[in-house]
This record gives structure tokens, sequence and C-alpha cells, in this order.
């Protein structure tokens, strides 16, 4: 986290892995999967833009691919109150496009 010519800016990225037969992956091979995601504040405490990648494996034997571009607005109504809305786009899934709005308060 940190800012770009007074814009916040935020990187994150995760790995993970879940060995297979446990709970999380009842699949023939272990389920992995990386993410990294990027968060840009153009006006500060009132829009946030994120844009991310992820590269996963589902752990199945044939068609593991699991991997997904996604975009994402959130608008922050009042300092407590948020809309988010979030676009998924599947590469290797029957579920391609996946849209997703949310509105939280947070106390």
């Amino acid at each position: 986290m940190g800012d770009v010519k007074e814009v916040p800016l935020s990187l994150f990225m995760t790995y993970a892995v879940a060995k297979k037969g446990i709970l999380f992956a009842q699949t023939a091979k272990d389920v992995k999967a990386g993410t990294i995601v990027a968060e840009v504040a153009p006006i500060t405490h009132v829009l946030m833009l994120s844009a991310g990648y992820r590269v996963a494996d589902n752990g199945n034997l044939s068609s593991s691919k699991d991997n997904a571009g996604l975009l994402g607005v959130k608008y922050f109504y009042k300092e407590n109150v948020q809309c988010q809305f979030n676009y998924v786009r599947n590469q290797n899934s029957a579920k391609r496009d996946e849209v997703y709005v949310t509105f939280r308060t947070v106390f």
C-alpha cells in the first residue's frame, strides 16, 4: 500500500495450495491458486478501482485450468457504507462471466 503521485495504490499477491484428499480439495490432484490484484483510488475515500488475475488449477485430471481476470469498482457512499461491483471473466468454466453487486455497511 502506498501512493503514486498522491493517488492511493495497493498491490496484493497471494498463493495457496490445498493438498488432494482434504476437505477443500476432494480432487485427484492438489488444488492451487495464485492471484495478483492492484487497487487505485482516483477519488480518495470515494472511488476505488481494482484489477487482477488468478492463475489456478482446480485439481481435476482434465480441464484443470481455472484462470480468471477480475475488475472491480467500489463506491463509498458515506464513511461506513459502500457499493461494490465486481466482474469476473473465467477462462475455462461453464460460468464464463460472473457479475457481483454488493452493498455493505461496516461498523
